[in-house]
């Protein structure tokens, strides 16, 4: 039976039975991501059952994850009655679209309004002061968060570790990890990732340990962020007791996992193993085709790294700007210019000759592998956004030229435009 059917025959047997097939359709819906669902929205209203919170907020979550932010904030502005679910429902919205100023906006009407926050609601705002790295702000909400006793909440925790780790405050982000009374595999592994990020590999991994000694179960996640950190430190031994305790574990190798260990074995220069761990499964993107690609132009394996491109592209995989950077730097390091001249006709063809990383890495190209400096001129002319990066490898071109006075008014111009 169709639900448009199951809605008739509801609507025929009473009220009662009609509003809660409304409440199941949605609910179906909204877990499913079914648009279908929005079209049970005008029967609700003329049924009367958009008093409703329950069906209220299962539509409210249809609409922003089927139709957007916009279309669930003019739905929520129309529902009459809103609780704590409605409100952290829209701010949810707000932050997953990237939306975070709006989100601390939404938050700040949502205390006005008089309607308490839970500790959903803290770790979502907390997540867009993260991504602002408001750390003025998060902090007054971790101070709402302990005032309301949600301080030992692990999502919420792990969320504010996650925002000062961000926002550089180290010690704080250690002081609340420190104080947790039931830390959890998500709150472990944004620890790690904060001393990651920070480049502290090696406390990353002591940490690491420290968790599979308190019998806390690593996640695909803290694998990835730990074999990032063998994979910096070139600890191939203990890239490989990680790989080895996944095997055990029988823990699935999806894209994610995949990709970090033919990151680490690569960083490792045994590009071999790099390669097997890639084909082990036929599930491939751009990420993981670049990963591989990278790892031999760093081992100066040019040949293998063209092959890799052009395999890539007959398999349907798309190179993004990230890879052309990468096998740009590839012809810097082994010094081979007329390569390089190939790959930016490359970029010019497929219209990324604006793009600042890539520009970036044609011009460390022409630096190294030309005579000259024009050609890098060209290119940073080209760049739609030159970033410091990019104006400070043309400084030390005209430099490393001879070229003082031409530096000099790069370095003013770079300072004027900045």
């Amino acid at each position: 039976m169709s639900w448009r059917n199951a809605l008739r025959l509801s609507h025929r047997t009473g009220p009662h039975n009609f509003e809660e097939t409304c409440s199941k359709i949605v609910s179906y819906c909204n877990k499913q991501l079914l648009k279908e669902g929005i079209c049970v929205h005008s029967p609700i209203i003329k049924a009367g059952f958009q008093d409703n919170l329950w069906i209220s907020n299962n539509l409210l979550a249809l609409y922003s994850k089927c139709y957007g932010v916009d279309h669930a904030r003019h739905f929520f502005e129309e529902m009459p009655y809103k609780d704590v679910v409605s409100w952290s429902g829209l701010l949810s919205a707000y932050v997953k679209d990237g939306c975070y100023e709006e989100a601390l906006e939404l938050y700040d009407l949502m205390k006005f309004s008089g309607e308490c926050p839970n500790e959903y609601t803290l770790s979502i705002v907390i997540r867009a002061c993260s991504a602002l790295r408001d750390c003025d702000q998060g902090t007054k909400v971790q101070a709402c968060a302990t005032k309301n006793g949600f301080d030992s909440n692990p999502v919420l925790t792990s969320s504010l570790i996650d925002m000062y780790s961000k926002c550089d405050k180290k010690e704080a982000a250690q002081k609340i990890f420190m104080n947790m009374r039931n830390g959890d595999t998500v709150s472990w592994t944004t620890m790690i990732s904060s001393f990651i990020q920070e480049g502290s590999w090696i406390t990353a991994l002591r940490l690491f340990i420290c968790m599979i000694k308190r019998e806390i179960q690593p996640n695909e996640y803290t694998y990835a962020k730990i074999l990032s950190a063998c994979g910096g430190l070139t600890y191939l031994n203990s890239g490989r007791l990680v790989h080895a305790r996944m095997l055990v574990l029988g823990i699935r190798l999806n894209l994610v996992l995949k990709t970090a260990l033919t990151d680490m074995y690569a960083r490792c220069k045994r590009m071999e193993d790099a390669m097997k761990v890639s084909k082990q499964t036929l599930e491939q993107d751009t990420v993981l085709c670049t990963t591989l690609l990278s790892g031999f132009c760093h081992n100066l394996e040019i040949k293998e790294a063209v092959d890799a491109i052009q395999q890539m592209v007959a398999h349907g995989i798309t190179p993004n700007s990230y890879t052309y950077a990468v096998v740009l730097n590839g012809c810097s390091l082994a010094l081979t210019l007329q390569l390089g001249i190939q790959f930016h006709s490359r970029v010019i063809e497929i219209g990324l000759e604006n793009n600042v990383s890539v520009g970036n890495a044609l011009i460390d190209m022409y630096l190294k592998c030309s005579g000259g400096i024009i050609d890098a001129f060209k290119v940073f002319e080209q760049i739609r956004s030159p970033n410091i990066i990019s104006w400070t490898s043309l400084i030390a071109g005209f430099v490393e030229h001879g070229l003082g006075y031409e530096a000099f008014q790069a370095f003013e111009k770079m300072q004027l435009v900045e």
